[in-house]
């Protein structure tokens, strides 16, 4: 079946089009950008090892922690915290 966007269910979200062709979002990009805004926002210095340090703890799963966090401070039960997320555990 097609969802909304007229695209299959099973096709993952996260595609756009470039000039190389259809490319997939990765973790790999989600933390890349995540650390350029943290570099700006926060004023690290990704050339400094202290702040390579800090940058590197931000990760693609860095979104879903977030996004566990404000579930459960707006009052959702943990078992829909993980459906929605998809985590099993």
């Amino acid at each position: 079946t097609r969802g909304p966007t007229q695209q299959p269910i099973a096709s993952p979200l996260g595609v756009y089009d470039s000039h190389h062709g259809t490319k997939f979002i990765t973790g790999a990009d989600t933390a890349s950008s995540l650390r350029t805004v943290a570099a700006a926002v926060y004023k690290l210095d990704p050339a400094k090892r202290r702040d390579q340090a800090i940058l590197s703890r931000y990760s693609a799963h860095s979104i879903f922690a977030l996004a566990a966090n404000i579930l459960h401070r707006q009052g959702m039960s943990d078992s829909y915290i993980q459906k929605r997320l998809r985590w099993k555990s």
